[in-house]
């Protein structure tokens, strides 16, 4: 069920229920007043939809809320920052390709962060848009 699907059931949302007991006109006021804006959505709105989405759409969930992976700080990134590595832990770099490099600091430290090595994985984990 998508979301429009969802808002459009017939029913009480939680919002939409705590306005009830507070009072009736309250909850006409907000939810069914012919000439009512259209709110904007909240922080806590937009988590709610994320989490509406993970539950209830999860095949959705990434096309709509993933966004490009971001990598995380001191992660390796240039040809520098990979022999830079290497030269700090005593070890010479070789190769003049990337990957190459890039292989070395692997075998070396397969737990330090790279750059290429985790956009690759998150390309292959993400659905094709």
């Amino acid at each position: 069920m998508t979301r429009a699907e969802y808002s459009a059931t017939p029913g009480l949302s939680q919002s939409g229920l705590k306005d009830l007991a507070i009072s009736p006109l309250r909850y006409w006021h907000r939810w069914l007043r012919p000439d009512r804006e259209p709110e904007e959505p909240t922080a806590a709105m937009r988590v709610g939809s994320a989490v509406h989405a993970a539950v209830l759409e999860p095949a959705e969930f990434d096309s709509r809320y993933a966004c490009e992976m971001i990598p995380p700080p001191g992660a390796l990134d240039t040809m520098d920052d990979l022999r830079g590595f290497l030269r700090e832990t005593g070890q010479t770099p070789k190769g003049t390709r990337k990957a190459d490099v890039i292989a070395q600091v692997q075998a070396f430290a397969p737990r330090v962060p790279i750059c290429e090595v985790l956009w690759q994985t998150h390309a292959q984990s993400t659905p094709a848009r």
